[in-house]
């Protein structure tokens, strides 16, 4: 069918079609596939999104349910939004790492017993995937890249067990601002 393409991993299925008409019949093929299999479309799981900047309503139904339309979708655990743009994926992204600094922080990056290379061996392999995962795709502004750094710094200056009073600035800690580690 022209004018589709259907992205499959392990349980997770995304279908794009250019018409609406094209999704829906795509949709009903799968369903039936599936069923035939015994396996069900989670429909309170599964969404709609219509992607571009004059965004209509469209009505997609699996079994007579219809499906709820998004602006933002997270898909194999990258945000994908309606207009193309990364801003929530980043968001996301610094949110989590975040999480991951505070989760760290005290166990692990404030533990003076644990050396500073054990500490930058965590943060090369746990907190920096944290950050970049799904990177190779992104179109950066300068604000998102200032939050991105923003966080990155955070961590290193406690691996590094530097704070605001030893005065450093960053381009000292990491070579130069926009190296990231």
């Amino acid at each position: 069918m022209a004018g589709l393409a259907e992205c499959a991993f392990a349980d997770d299925l995304m279908i794009c079609a250019e018409r609406e008409k094209y999704l829906q019949v795509n949709l009903k093929l799968w369903n039936a596939e599936l069923e035939i299999r015994n396996l069900k479309i989670n429909v309170a799981k599964s969404k709609v999104m219509v992607i571009g900047k004059n965004v209509k309503e469209i009505k997609i139904k699996i079994n007579n349910s219809e499906l709820e339309q998004v602006n933002v979708y997270e898909y194999l655990g990258v945000m994908i939004q309606r207009e193309g743009s990364m801003e929530a994926e980043l968001n996301e992204r610094i949110n989590k790492a975040v999480k991951t600094y505070h989760t760290m922080s005290k166990a692990i990056l404030g533990n003076k017993k644990i050396s500073r290379k054990s500490k930058m061996i965590v943060y090369k392999t746990v907190f920096r995937p944290t950050v970049i995962y799904g990177s190779e795709g992104w179109v950066l502004t300068n604000k998102l890249m200032s939050n991105i750094q923003a966080v990155d710094l955070k961590c290193l200056r406690k691996v590094k067990g530097i704070t605001r009073r030893d005065k450093i600035r960053n381009e000292g800690r990491t070579g130069s601002r926009t190296n990231l580690a």
